[in-house]
């Protein structure tokens, strides 16, 4: 029976694969013993023989009782040897890999009282406690099977070895911002930021050498760059790098000194998440919606969970337009078509009415395709995805709307505009000026004059403009006008895609239209455009303009 079959509710549950066998081991957050409160669920934790398994129940810390209420923010749930409840700690927690030691630890979201965090680790075998002086330094790897803990304290980045019969600093090259240990208590695996840049360091504890692995782009200050880890005796370091800028993450391994770097896949989708076995034989990891296992050796990988997609409310559904179908594990591999675009590319299918729509596009985070201009409003599109997952395939069915307007943005969220000469593309280094005629490009306009074939670009050798009024304002709500130069209809040579044409004021507005971004030092003119008094017909943006003084 598939997991989708079950009715289990919504949310997240953790899940363990042994001998091919795949069992469920925690229930949906709905039912989850610490209340309604608990939405979320994650920091798997499993001890190399099995026999102890953790997992967090996360609470979201939206004010009220949620907050004050202490522990407020993250549980953790103990299981022993056949299935027997051992412990239920505050926060999160981190396992040995022999499952004696539990390391603990919280903090708090914003308590009336000031409350200590709990940072506490737990001996099994001598029933007994200790409270740490910092913070483990990760939620995987940070406590050794003899009870050695790394401790980081993120906020100043000083980070220390600790046991019960000692504690002692250590002087790292660069400022940890995450760090991990080898089960022996030698080395340290550690992330470091340097402006835009993030470093993978390795760092011997005997001899203080501390030695470069890798380096990547900083993506997000505030998570772990090369998602690393390390075997249990130290000798292989697993971490997540894109090979050239550009390219999908892939799984690398190297020495913690630094030699024998080596690529060990070569997927054409990134790798999200990877983990090293303790033993260093294997890699599990996550590309494409699928979980697979790769042997470290020969490179071998054998699928442990199908790819199981995920799909999100495609917007906009107008007749005539692109629209776009979001999600996750979509398709193994990114295609584009050209017309006349084809119905079932990569056997993917959009149906309306059992019918399938041209698709410009597929890959596994989106799907474009076309809606028939002559579909009608209230129709429903269907879009279903299935790889045979024991989770199931995702479905979604959303209805056409006459218009919703969404203008086309940059992978920055920056809307699209071109200068009135086509000469460029308009941006802060080279602004619109006043009175200029900006050209920008839009989706979900509706209905226009003539007849265009689906899935086949739009002819150039006349107009098609749209038929239903169409208006552009400044700022958000309907307000002072903005002039449009020629009809707002069909993008000559596309497909689905519609220009319009706006003429900036003279002068230009230094007010309430108009944001100031102070990190960039750049004027943006915000803007909406669509149905003449109806604010669920509109869509919009910002264009930047010349600052003052520089029209």
């Amino acid at each position: 029976m598939s997991e989708a079959s079950q009715n289990l509710g919504d949310g997240m549950a953790i899940y363990r694969i042994a001998n091919g066998v795949m069992e469920r081991m925690t229930v949906p957050s709905s039912r989850n013993p610490i209340g309604f409160h608990a939405n979320t669920q994650g920091n798997p934790q499993v001890s190399a023989d099995g026999s102890v398994f953790s997992y967090t129940a996360y609470v979201t810390c939206n004010g009220g009782g949620s907050c004050i209420s202490y522990p407020s923010n993250s549980t953790s749930f103990l299981t022993g040897a056949g299935g027997t409840s051992a412990l239920t700690l505050s926060g999160e927690a981190d396992i040995s890999r022999n499952g004696r030691f539990v390391l603990n630890y919280l903090t708090t979201c914003c308590p009336l009282q000031p409350t200590p965090d709990v940072i506490q680790i737990h001996d099994f075998q001598t029933s007994t406690n200790f409270r740490l002086p910092l913070p483990p330094s990760e939620r995987r790897q940070a406590v050794t099977s003899s009870g050695t803990a790394l401790l980081l304290n993120s906020q100043t980045g000083s980070v220390a070895i600790w046991s019960p019969q000692s504690a002692r600093a250590l002087s790292t090259a660069e400022t940890p911002k995450s760090a991990i240990l080898d089960n022996l208590g030698t080395w340290i695996v550690y992330e470091a930021f340097a402006g835009s840049q993030a470093d993978l360091r390795g760092f011997e504890i005997a001899t203080g050498h501390d030695v470069l692995l890798a380096s990547r782009p900083l993506q997000y200050w505030y998570s772990p760059a090369f998602d690393s880890s390390i075997s249990n005796d130290a000798t292989t370091v697993l971490y997540l790098a894109a090979p050239q800028s550009g390219q999908p993450s892939q799984v690398w391994t190297i020495h913690p000194d630094g030699t024998g770097r080596r690529q060990l896949t070569t997927f054409s989708q990134d790798v999200s998440e990877a983990v090293l076995s303790g033993n260093g034989q294997t890699a599990i990891l996550a590309t494409g919606g699928q979980i697979v296992s790769i042997d470290i050796a020969t490179g071998a990988v054998r699928e442990l969970i199908a790819t199981t997609p995920t799909c999100y409310h495609a917007t906009p559904l107008v007749p005539g337009s692109l629209a776009v179908l979001p999600g996750t594990g979509l398709v193994p591999s990114t295609q584009a078509a050209s017309a006349p675009l084809p119905t079932e590319p990569a056997g993917i299918q959009v149906l309306i009415n059992g019918t399938p729509l041209p698709l410009l596009s597929v890959s596994s985070t989106e799907i474009w395709f076309q809606i028939p201009f002559e579909a009608s409003p209230g129709t429903i599109v269907r879009s279903t995805v299935d790889y045979g997952s024991p989770f199931g395939g995702c479905s979604i069915a959303d209805p056409i709307s006459a218009r919703e307007p969404v203008f086309v943005s940059d992978s920055s969220g920056n809307t699209i505009f071109v200068h009135q000469d086509f000469g460029g593309l308009v941006t802060p280094q080279m602004p619109a000026q006043r009175g200029e005629v900006v050209i920008g490009y839009a989706l979900g306009l509706g209905g226009v004059a003539g007849t265009v074939a689906t899935g086949v670009p739009t002819p150039s050798d006349q107009l098609f403009p749209l038929i239903s009024p169409f208006s552009c304002y400044l700022s958000i709500a309907v307000g002072t006008g903005v002039g449009r130069s020629g009809d707002t209809g069909l993008a000559p040579g596309m497909i689905g895609i519609y220009q319009v044409n706006i003429r900036l004021p003279d002068p230009l507005p230094y007010d309430n239209y108009t944001y100031y971004d102070f990190l960039n030092h750049d004027y943006l003119l915000s803007f909406n455009c669509g149905t003449p008094a109806n604010l669920y017909e509109r869509g919009g943006g910002s264009i930047p303009i010349a600052a003052p003084g520089q029209e």
